[in-house]
């Protein structure tokens, strides 16, 4: 059985653009752009009138067919690697955040207990965690804002944390958490799967 010129190519295409709807994350993008440029290779092998006006389009205006070419590339790649950028800067962003409330429990657990500088730890952990929501509901969107909305009571606490101040902790500890499990969802993208 004799195929048409560029079925072969097509059916890569094909596949290759069926996967897209498979991985998900920063593989995505990718897929589609191979799959569009297969599935117009297949479509310029079938069509002989078409390769010949490409041909003769190329010929005669050099200039603006490298331009135009130039820049289909170049907005391809843009759209093709914007979330591999977005998922760095996520990942990023995610670790300057715990790095900062990290810090923040360090110093709230030793000065926790004093009487001096109890207002100001209490408020560093309010700022940092209306910066945190802030944060996630802009970049994140609201699925994983609200997953910070709740303070879950802790069962441990540092020892000389008085019981009227374990609200912020309960606060740092489960911002904490999140961003953990939030920095873990991120990290696999280029990997994941849709289930």
């Amino acid at each position: 059985m004799i195929l048409p010129p560029g079925s072969r190519t097509a059916v890569a295409g094909a596949v290759v653009m069926a996967l897209a709807f498979v991985f998900t994350g920063v593989l995505a993008r990718p897929l589609v752009v191979t799959g569009v440029v297969l599935l117009a290779a297949a479509a310029l092998q079938a069509r002989r009138a078409w390769r010949r006006e490409l041909r003769v389009f190329t010929e005669t205006r050099r200039p603006l067919a490298a331009v135009l070419l130039l820049a289909a590339i170049g907005l391809a790649g843009f759209w093709a690697s914007a979330p591999f950028i977005h998922r760095r800067i996520v990942l990023d962003a995610l670790a300057s955040l715990t790095d900062e409330g990290r810090q923040i429990e360090r110093d709230f657990a030793r000065t926790g207990g004093a009487p001096g500088p109890q207002g100001a730890a209490t408020s560093r952990v309010q700022d940092w965690h209306h910066r945190v929501e802030a944060w996630v509901g802009d970049e994140l969107g609201p699925y994983y804002e609200s997953r910070l909305a709740t303070p879950e009571p802790g069962t441990t606490y540092p020892p000389n944390l008085p019981p009227g101040l374990r609200v912020f902790w309960d606060i740092l500890e489960t911002d904490l958490n999140a961003l953990t499990t939030f920095h873990g969802e991120f990290s696999p993208w280029l990997f994941s799967v849709r289930r």
